[in-house]
């Protein structure tokens, strides 16, 4: 297991937890945020924690459970059919808002 997750983020997506296929070499994710924030800044503050600030002045810290399935070998493409994709329509496991601060102002630095 490695000491952190890869993840990223985007501008209006939140915060996507990926695994690496290395049979297609692409990063397919597994898991992703509910909320659509606009991410200014990202950071991993343990294996399943990430803290995320967003343009509106918000922080808010992320997990992923403990018992989440990192599979993505059942959809060799990285892209399920509508009907097989997980909650809102994004990745199968969820990740769950463990708080949240409003600073009230642009987070330019974590």
């Amino acid at each position: 297991e490695w000491p952190l997750r890869p993840g990223g983020s985007d501008n209006q997506e939140s915060v996507h937890f990926v695994k690496y296929k290395a049979g297609e070499n692409a990063l397919v994710a597994f898991a992703d945020d509910t909320f659509p924030r606009w991410v200014t800044q990202a950071t991993m503050l343990d294996y399943h924690t990430t803290a995320v600030a967003d343009k509106f002045g918000n922080i808010a810290v992320l997990r992923l459970a403990q018992d989440a399935n990192e599979n993505v070998d059942e959809d060799p493409t990285g892209n399920k059919a509508i009907w097989d994709r997980g909650l809102l329509n994004g990745a199968s496991q969820k990740l769950e808002m463990v708080s949240m601060f409003h600073v009230g102002d642009t987070i330019s630095y974590l």
